[in-house]
């Protein structure tokens, strides 16, 4: 389900979501904003899958939270 495999195409797995989420979080924004700009697309496709790749993401390190702003790992901009 991270990775795609040979029975689990590229667009299934958690990798091409979180590069749909990564390409859109240009600066630090809420986490209802995000949503709103990849729900329609179909690597995020539903809430419950933008949650799963959040965390995914989190674990690995490549976004941050906190005073209720998401934003890349390891930058804080204002």
């Amino acid at each position: 389900m991270i990775l795609p495999t040979k029975h689990l195409k590229l667009n299934d797995s958690l990798v091409a979501g979180g590069s749909v989420i990564l390409s859109n979080l240009t600066h630090s924004q809420t986490i209802s904003s995000l949503w709103d700009k990849v729900r329609k697309t179909p690597d995020v496709d539903n809430y419950k899958r933008f949650t799963l790749i959040l965390s995914f993401l989190y674990m690995i390190g490549a976004i941050d939270y906190s005073d209720n702003m998401i934003r890349r790992g390891g930058k804080h901009d204002s």
